[in-house]
């Protein structure tokens, strides 16, 4: 049964494919194909080649300048010269990024490897996308065709090939499911970083393919901002992202341990969420905005337990705790109690009873929801 990898195209992002892609070797997964559009054409080469630790390497001591050719000083002649370029051939250049792409990828070897590689870019002056397995890419030329995927206008520069422009891929598909359906995949992980571009589905001849999606809660940043501290924290998300998607450990923004949240449900949860009943009572319009958060944020918990991990996970995130972890009851309650105190009250003072949403909204905010859950854990946490 041929299992596919499938990555999602997303600049600067990638790195969550790599951490991704770590749990995914830990949990035994071995893949036959791979696709990829822009970047995760990019990342797709390394794993057909079983580059891991490369892969690792390059992205936790990546920047800008090794993607992109920027001047060196902001006022030179340089910086003219440069502004000149990106005016008349249509972007920044990725030498760069080749530079790179050739010392890191073999095309020999990745047209030897048993993990057969396909990726997508689209004509610019045609707009006719093409979804090239790497049988289809001319001999010599797949450096070419993965900087022409990558090449997302106007901001990078289109690459020319046998005199044609070309550019992103994400412009046609940034998810190549169907690529990877037509190379023969009967199951497919699939990692996604919100990019630019549409997703297309599976056409219904491949509905019967199962496809497991790894994706993450949070924002992974500006797709042409690259720099190792973004990529770290990235590679975790994606690691964590990798092993809840395969029900190898819970939470959605947070990362447990299989079995923590009962733990601390019956440790502090009921307690927690009787502490949050009665402020709701003692103050309607907070219960009204925590039900806008839930619902905008949250995707709208309807169980018991989803309610609390909304609470636990906004208590979370205002006291600043890192989402690449794995959070247990024995760590977990000490980072929330060594957390700076919050003050909530000042909130009672801007809001009255509005009856409107739109005017609730005005006066308390997410950031205030998070801190009155924030306040709440550390009083019951403290009391245990």
């Amino acid at each position: 049964m041929p299992k596919a990898l499938v990555l999602a195209g997303g600049g600067a992002r990638g790195a969550y494919q790599v951490g991704a892609w770590q749990a995914l070797i830990e949990m035994g997964y071995k893949f036959d194909i791979v696709t990829g559009t822009s970047v995760g054409s990019l990342n797709g080469t390394l794993v057909a080649l079983d580059e891991f630790d490369i892969a690792k390497s390059m992205w936790l001591s990546i920047g800008d300048r090794n993607v992109m050719e920027f001047p060196e000083k902001i006022v030179s002649k340089e910086t003219v010269d440069f502004v000149k370029d990106f005016a008349t051939k249509g972007g920044v250049s990725l030498a760069p990024l080749e530079d790179m792409i050739v010392r890191f990828v073999s095309e020999d070897e990745v047209r030897a490897s048993k993990c057969r590689y396909g990726l997508v870019t689209v004509n610019a002056d045609t707009r006719k996308p093409l979804e090239l397995t790497i049988d289809e890419i001319p001999q010599g030329r797949l450096v070419d065709y993965m900087l022409a995927s990558s090449a997302f206008t106007p901001f990078l520069r289109p690459r020319t090939i046998d005199g044609e422009k070309y550019i992103d891929g994400g412009f046609y598909d940034n998810m190549p499911l169907n690529l990877a359906a037509r190379m023969g995949a009967d199951e497919i992980v699939a990692v996604d970083l919100e990019g630019l571009g549409p997703a297309r589905k599976l056409d219904k001849e491949y509905s019967h393919i199962k496809v497991t999606h790894i994706s993450s809660w949070h924002d992974l940043g500006n797709i042409l901002e690259f720099n190792p501290k973004t990529a770290k924290r990235n590679m975790d998300l994606g690691y964590l992202d990798a092993y809840k998607a395969f029900d190898k450990l819970d939470g959605k923004a947070y990362a447990f341990k299989k079995g923590e949240l009962d733990r601390m449900y019956t440790a502090f949860g009921m307690r927690l969420m009787e502490k949050c009943q009665s402020l709701y009572d003692r103050h309607p319009t907070v219960m009204l905005a925590a039900e806008v958060y839930n619902r905008v944020e949250r995707k709208n918990p309807k169980t018991l337990e989803d309610k609390f991990l909304a609470v636990l996970e906004g208590a979370m995130e205002a006291a600043g705790i890192y989402e690449g972890e794995v959070y247990t009851l024995e760590n977990l309650p000490q980072l929330i109690k060594a957390a700076p105190k919050t003050q909530y009250s000042g909130v009672f003072e801007r809001i009255s009873e509005e009856k409107t949403v739109k005017k609730l909204l005005d006066k308390i905010s997410e950031k205030d929801i998070k801190n009155i859950y924030l306040a709440l854990l550390k009083s019951v946490l403290e009391n245990l």
